[in-house]
């Protein structure tokens, strides 16, 4: 007799903690039902706006830079003025909703010339003329800052070309007609929201 009824103690313990279960399990609902509601109700007012802050690149002839046949000549005069030079083309877009200042690295993984033999000028382009940004020589090789803090207005984009050569120094440079250089770019952006 002992045990029918120690099976009935267990059996109303276990019918308890079953109701427990279920009133909390009715009580969590409730809460986050009204919490919700009340989210929700807020919102009507005091509406929560995201801004973020996208990039787009578009790199009008591949993003990276691979062993182009260069030839001792001086400063290009124009921007398309590339004969026995290298040129590199692409646009960067602020497809999101905050303004940005991107600054542009040429990211140089192998650079087999001489120091103070290669140069590079970058132009930006806009709707009136190409404006010359930066100029100097690429020495060595790690990452080299072309362009610096450019203000970028979401929704607009802004072209850049960057043309390479070898520089003439009216000196024999035939050692340096086969070197090789090699690299890509890196954008960084730092998102504006005044």
């Amino acid at each position: 007799m002992k045990d029918n009824t120690n099976n009935k103690k267990e059996n109303r313990g276990g019918f308890w903690y079953a109701i427990l279960a279920v009133l909390t399990l009715i009580v969590a609902i409730i809460g986050a039902t009204y919490a919700y509601l009340l989210v929700s109700g807020n919102n009507k007012n005091n509406d929560v706006i995201v801004k973020a802050g996208t990039l787009s690149v578009k790199y009008v002839d591949g993003k990276v830079v691979n062993n182009p046949a260069l030839i001792p000549r001086f400063k290009p005069k124009h921007i398309n003025d590339t004969e026995d030079a290298y040129k590199k083309e692409f646009i960067v877009k602020s497809t999101g909703s905050l303004d940005q200042y991107i600054t542009i690295f040429f990211d140089v993984s192998n650079n087999e010339f001489s120091d103070n033999t290669l140069k590079y000028v970058v132009y930006e382009e806009n709707k009136e003329e190409n404006k010359e940004v930066k100029s100097g020589y690429i020495n060595g090789s790690g990452n080299i800052e072309i362009i610096t803090n450019s203000f970028l207005k979401s929704g607009n984009s802004l072209r850049y070309t960057m043309i390479i050569w070898i520089e003439e120094n009216n000196q024999l440079q035939d050692s340096e007609k086969n070197k090789n250089i090699s690299g890509s770019f890196i954008i960084d952006a730092i998102q504006y929201n005044d």
